[in-house]
């Protein structure tokens, strides 16, 4: 009896234990952070950070983030990830699941299924350029093959309030249809005149000085409403011009003959620019790429070109619900198409009238006669399904019949201009 009052006493002043040596070690996992499990305690989940919203504008409420553990501080991971929660032990045994992205089958411009993975609300594409060392992830497109890459990040969707970055000095452009930034040489802005004007593509400086204009050679233009900048998918640089408007189509009114039964896209080989050049007056030569609608003749005045899978988009001037067509970036020449219908956008209560996508095409830019509107497009993530989300709205000018916007040339601001006045306006990224 005394021996086991004294074992006792022995176990309560220094502890004793019936399970192995092994367990004296253990320590405890948190709960909460990745929805994946591993039985690996204290491993950080990957984090892109919260994501930035702009002033004065309502987004989707941010998920919460689960409160961290008093056992185990966050870690960061990554380069720049921000914080992030540790995974969860498994409740039961076993190996820890893989995590892997849900697959949304997309039709390519080749005819197979486009397997892109979809991107979650944290996997926002890179804005204005991204960071050079970003990991990058392919995006949709014509095929799914090579072309570039949207960086992974968040896109940069808060941009300060508009202001003069000058005037046009050519008369002609005393409010041009359709507006675009060179992306080969930075500084250069193109623009066009819609029907009644002549078939030239104007160039000025990002303040406004006349470059000149260029002509094409023995072409009589019906309704150019937009103009775009881009890659085609032989790797040269071109300038496209949408002779897509129809007013007749579009109950307006102002069209005269009929509906359009074909719309063209021109392809320019973009020449060689400068924004400190005197004015030039040159002819050029061009391509004709022919279109129809699958559901009859649309009135349409914004153009865009994917720098990711070089495919073309067309949006229908239609308020509250916009139509989206798409075409193979590798269209053959002078061969009629017929677009696919592939999105429905919310673009509110006035027309959309212009547009452009971002440089490394992790943004879209639409302009309404209305508003100014921006989708962000997260890695892997095609148009069509960026297009299809709400879009932010931004702050814009106060001009007449906008009809002509465009990013800059490393995406980090926007320039815009009326129909009816020669003032070019501009805005800045605010992101840090």
């Amino acid at each position: 009896m005394r021996a086991g009052l004294l074992a006792v006493g022995l176990c309560l002043s220094v502890g004793c234990s019936s399970k192995g040596t092994g367990d004296d070690d253990a320590q405890s996992t948190p709960v909460g952070g990745s929805s994946s499990s591993s039985d690996q305690p204290g491993t950080p989940a990957p984090s892109s950070g919260p994501a930035s919203t702009p002033t004065g504008v309502t987004t989707p409420a941010t998920p919460t983030t689960p409160k961290p553990p008093t056992s185990q501080p966050m870690q960061p991971v990554g380069s720049g990830g921000g914080p992030s929660m540790p995974e969860s032990e498994p409740s039961t045994g076993g190996a820890p699941e893989d995590p892997k992205p849900s697959v949304t089958p997309t039709q390519s411009a080749g005819g197979a299924p486009d397997t892109t993975p979809t991107p979650t609300a944290s996997s926002a594409a890179g804005g204005g350029g991204g960071s050079p060392d970003a990991p990058t992830v392919p995006s949709g497109g014509a095929g799914g093959e090579g072309g570039e890459m949207v960086p992974q990040g968040e896109a940069c969707l808060e941009f300060g309030d508009p202001m003069e970055a000058g005037q046009f000095a050519n008369s002609a452009l005393n409010g041009p249809s359709g507006m675009v930034a060179s992306r080969k040489h930075p500084g250069v802005l193109y623009a066009q005149l819609d029907a009644g004007g002549d078939a030239k593509i104007y160039a000025a400086s990002t303040s406004g000085a006349d470059l000149g204009d260029y002509t094409l050679d023995g072409l009589s233009q019906t309704d150019w409403e937009d103009i775009a900048v881009g890659q085609g998918v032989d790797g040269k640089d071109y300038i496209f011009i949408g002779d897509i408007g129809d007013n007749a189509a579009g109950g307006m009114g102002m069209g005269g003959g009929g509906a359009r039964t074909e719309i063209q896209i021109y392809r320019v080989a973009e020449p060689d620019v400068s924004d400190t050049q005197s004015a030039v007056h040159e002819t050029v030569s061009f391509d004709t790429l022919r279109f129809t609608y699958p559901d009859g003749a649309q009135n349409s005045e914004t153009l865009l070109v994917d720098p990711v899978s070089h495919d073309f988009f067309i949006m229908t001037k239609t308020a509250n619900e916009a139509i989206v067509y798409r075409a193979p970036g590798d269209t053959p020449v002078d061969t009629p198409t017929v677009l696919e219908e592939v999105a429905r956008a919310s673009v509110g209560s006035s027309t959309p009238a212009a547009g452009d996508i971002s440089p490394s095409g992790d943004r879209i830019l639409i302009r309404t006669y209305e508003a100014l509107l921006l989708w962000p497009r997260a890695s892997g993530m095609t148009v069509a399904d960026a297009l299809g989300a709400d879009p932010v709205e931004l702050s814009a000018a106060d001009e007449p019949r906008s009809e002509g916007v465009t990013f800059s040339a490393d995406g980090s601001a926007w320039y815009s201009a009326g129909e009816e006045d020669n003032t070019l306006w501009t805005a800045s990224a605010t992101c840090k």
